[in-house]
């Protein structure tokens, strides 16, 4: 079985909770900033010969959220995206997006993630690398998804 990693991700918006809440709801508001980070962790690996065969770079993101659930201190959006690629899925991300008002006009993020690479052209990814790509692929998610929300909210 390839190795998963679990990483976690903060950062804040200078948006109230309340009008982030719809966007993050959206799969397809999420997926091309989901395919954008995906691709940021597979060009980290193009500097590792062992992983040339990485070739999902710009592979689609399909996107799957599960409704809204509460937690302590605000709201939580399980997702899970997968990267499809010629000969089938090499990525797979399972996490949680929580959502916590910060007062009236801020809001905090936190990304926890599950990252899988599975096998691709006969190459098994090591857990070295496999972690190396999510770490770049959940920074890369959560600040495209603080900068998209910063863009299509504020004026």
């Amino acid at each position: 079985m390839p190795p998963s990693v679990f990483l976690r991700e903060s950062s804040e918006v200078g948006l109230s909770a309340r009008s982030v809440r719809p966007f993050l709801g959206d799969a397809r508001w999420l997926a091309p900033i989901a395919s954008v980070a995906a691709g940021e962790g597979v060009l980290s690996l193009r500097s590792d010969p062992a992983s040339s065969q990485g070739g999902h770079l710009g592979a689609p993101v399909h996107v799957r959220l599960l409704p809204w659930r509460a937690s302590g201190s605000g709201e939580i959006l399980a997702l899970r995206w997968e990267t499809i690629g010629p000969e089938g899925k090499h990525t797979l991300l399972d996490g949680d997006l929580q959502l916590e008002a910060l007062g009236d006009e801020r809001s905090r993020l936190e990304f926890q993630a599950s990252y899988r690479m599975l096998p691709m052209g006969g190459w098994t990814p090591e857990r070295a690398t496999v972690h190396k790509a999510g770490e770049i692929t959940v920074r890369s998610f959560l600040q495209g998804v603080t900068v998209a929300l910063q863009a299509d909210l504020m004026p």
